[in-house]
């Protein structure tokens, strides 16, 4: 966990994420997913980054709750939802607060993908239903 954990609401999430050191980050936007308002956020790691220079050969965005990085040194288990495989990755980060909860929906692709992958990606994220 961070310290200070970073706040419940959306605004709090989005402004850690600009905070993240050695991520490229635009600016927020409004949007909306599944019906709800929504920040995007995108993020993405240094074309220029050797990703061999990281920890065991991965770039680690954010830790799941709950798991420091010095009790897991070894990063065998590594969850590879929140691993980073190649430089110049990006990520689209999604940050809704659906009746009070914060709900996040992160989306990623690589450089130099095509069109129609991206337009699918986006049919994906435009098909999201939401029902608290």
């Amino acid at each position: 966990m961070l310290d200070p954990p970073v706040g419940p609401t959306v605004e709090d999430l989005a402004t850690a994420l600009l905070d993240q050191v050695g991520r490229n980050a635009s600016p927020p936007t409004d949007v909306v997913v599944g019906g709800y308002p929504a920040t995007r956020i995108e993020l993405s790691v240094p074309a220029d980054l050797d990703i061999a220079t990281c920890d065991n050969g991965y770039y680690r965005d954010w830790l799941q709750e709950g798991e420091l990085h010095s009790r897991n040194p070894d990063l065998d288990s590594v969850d590879p939802s929140n691993v980073l495989f190649r430089s110049g990755q990006v990520n689209v980060v999604y940050i809704l607060d659906v009746e009070g909860a914060r709900i996040v929906v992160n989306t990623w692709h690589m450089p130099g993908s095509s069109e129609a992958n991206l337009a699918e990606l986006e049919a994906i994220l435009s098909s999201v239903s939401i029902e608290p």
